[in-house]
């Protein structure tokens, strides 16, 4: 079943965001399943919109690439 994921992370900048992507590779190495990503700046902080093919892709993505990726650059951004 498709799901629909929407976040908003106060706090955080487009420029962390692109860090992010960076550090997983996200562009040249698309996650299994990922079917859309949006991110938007709002008056705090960013919006994602995620599309997934499950939420098994979701769950295994969250913890293989997006955990450990986060805790890298917020320890290199001081977040």
């Amino acid at each position: 079943m498709v799901v629909l994921m929407e976040l908003d992370f106060e706090g955080v900048s487009r420029e962390d965001v692109e860090a992010l992507s960076n550090d997983m590779n996200a562009r040249e190495n698309p996650p299994t399943g990922l079917i859309a990503h949006v991110v938007t700046d709002t008056a705090n902080g960013i919006h994602a919109v995620d599309i997934w093919e499950s939420a098994a892709d979701f769950q295994r993505f969250n913890q293989e690439q997006l955990m450990p990726s986060t805790k890298k650059i917020a320890q290199e951004r001081g977040l």
